[in-house]
């Protein structure tokens, strides 16, 4: 009799930010072998939002998570939470259920899928987490009973001390379709003025570097910037209401496609504070090579193992002004530089390609289970490279 393993994703809110894009990816792969999927997420709009539903692809359990601006209610809700994910796992019945969580915040499911003997892959994505002692408590359930941990880069791992004999470094992909339309795209050349369109895609937090981005736009008049923000247009509004506008920065709510923002960019930034956000991996840096842009990013984390200094791009503190504005300059005056950096970044977002992400997130489930049948099996390398993956 053939077996297949039955997954049950958990993650607690769906939005447009990095790990529930990854957690969409890891789905669709699953269903590529004609396995049903269980998603367990909050019903907001974001990319689990946009996985088929149907024989061989996800069945939804919505949990009832929201973000609350009051830290009490916002406790409550994340505790409720913890309760609702270990009382579904309790009662599975399922024989070969795998219990895959998304980042360290789904901490009852962890706990619960140790405590019925099921396996456990618990996917890392983040450091940043305060208070200090919630994040101690997260990570340490993560460790002590997660059958296997996922990290993004080797930075996290080794910064959150995993155990290094059920850790696995698996870099983020590119979404489908990245890596051929960046291919495509010869857009970037400088203008005949040299002034570069810049472009910043981040979350509605001081900490991801906004108020720095706003200073380097009002200190470079001759370039153009925009600016993606992770939220909807309401707190968008009021965030820069107190702010003077600037006549050379556009701003843009949650967007579900961002490839046209990369098609007429000429730069892109990541301008996350290092002493208050580290940031993991990068998923906008990859996508940004993709399209063959040059990159600035932190000189710390996950990020600045991604991109090479002076390689595809830069690594620059934020508070730095100086030293961005002299980058800006030094790509937007010599056009052979700007292209060298281009060709370079191409060449690097070719390692993040989905198939690779797919496959190894694959083979460490099914090492799991090592008397599934023949139709769970691990593809070979053959057999997904003649696969196709949308």
């Amino acid at each position: 009799m053939n077996e297949k393993i039955s997954p049950h994703f958990f993650h607690f809110l769906n939005d447009r930010s990095g790990s529930p894009r990854v957690l969409a990816q890891v789905i669709k792969g699953f269903s590529d072998l004609n396995i049903t999927s269980h998603l367990h997420c909050s019903e907001h709009d974001g990319f689990l939002s946009d996985l088929r539903i149907g024989a061989g692809e996800v069945e939804r359990h919505p949990l009832p998570y929201d973000y609350s601006s009051n830290k009490i209610i916002l406790l409550l809700i994340f505790t409720w939470n913890q309760l609702v994910c270990f009382q579904r796992i309790l009662f599975l019945r399922e024989k070969n259920a795998l219990i895959y969580v998304n980042t360290i915040l789904p901490a009852g499911a962890i706990f619960a899928g140790w405590l019925r003997g099921f396996p456990v892959i618990n996917h890392v994505h983040e450091t940043s987490i305060k208070p200090k002692a919630l994040k101690w408590l997260l990570m340490s359930c993560s460790k002590r009973f997660s059958t296997k941990l996922i990290s993004v880069s080797n930075f996290l791992a080794n910064e959150e001390s995993l155990p290094k004999g059920k850790t696995s470094v698996i870099y983020n992909a590119l979404p489908a379709g990245y890596l051929e339309n960046g291919k495509s795209s010869d857009r970037h050349k400088l203008r005949e003025t040299g002034n570069l369109h810049i472009l910043m895609l981040c979350s509605l937090k001081d900490y991801k570097g906004i108020p720095e981005f706003l200073a380097l736009a009002g200190s470079s008049p001759k370039h153009s910037f925009e600016l993606v923000i992770n939220s909807d247009e309401a707190s968008i509004e009021s965030y820069f209401e107190q702010k003077d506008p600037l006549p050379n920065i556009k701003v843009w709510p949650s967007q579900k496609d961002v490839r046209p923002f990369y098609q007429r960019a000429d730069l892109v930034l990541n301008l996350s504070r290092p002493d208050q956000w580290v940031e993991t991996f990068g998923l906008t840096a990859i996508e940004a090579m993709a399209y063959g842009l040059p990159v600035i990013v932190p000189p710390v984390g996950g990020i600045a193992e991604v991109v090479g200094h002076e390689k595809e791009g830069f690594h620059v503190d934020c508070r730095d002004t100086i030293e961005l504005l002299r980058v800006i300059e030094l790509l937007s005056r010599d056009p052979e530089l700007y292209e060298l950096y281009s060709s370079r970044a191409k060449e690097r977002a070719a390692d993040f390609s989905l198939q690779k992400l797919q496959q190894s997130i694959q083979a460490e489930a099914f090492k799991l289970f090592p008397n599934i049948g023949t139709h769970s099996r691990i593809y070979t390398n053959t057999e997904l490279n003649s696969k196709v993956i949308n």
